[in-house]
């Protein structure tokens, strides 16, 4: 399941991550989409320095595999999402 914009992410975006699950089970907003592998967003309920833990310890920027990307949302410019 991927739902993806005709534009790349821009910052400000709303990445939604399934994690294995067939719905959209986490959220973060997206810092920098970049060129690699990877992007850089800031969420909530996470772990800091990258670690994916069960129970996050507060709000933390972390580099993200983009192929964890399920969905992106630009609510600010496109608010039917």
């Amino acid at each position: 399941m991927h739902r993806w914009p005709a534009a790349p992410p821009a910052p400000g975006d709303v990445l939604g991550y399934t994690w294995g699950r067939p719905a959209i089970c986490h959220v973060e907003t997206l810092i920098l989409w970049g060129a690699g592998p990877a992007c850089r967003a800031v969420g909530g309920n996470t772990g800091g320095g990258g670690a994916l833990q069960r129970d996050g310890e507060g709000v933390h920027e972390n580099w993200r595999l983009k192929r964890m990307v399920a969905a992106v949302a630009n609510v600010v410019d496109n608010p039917k999402y």
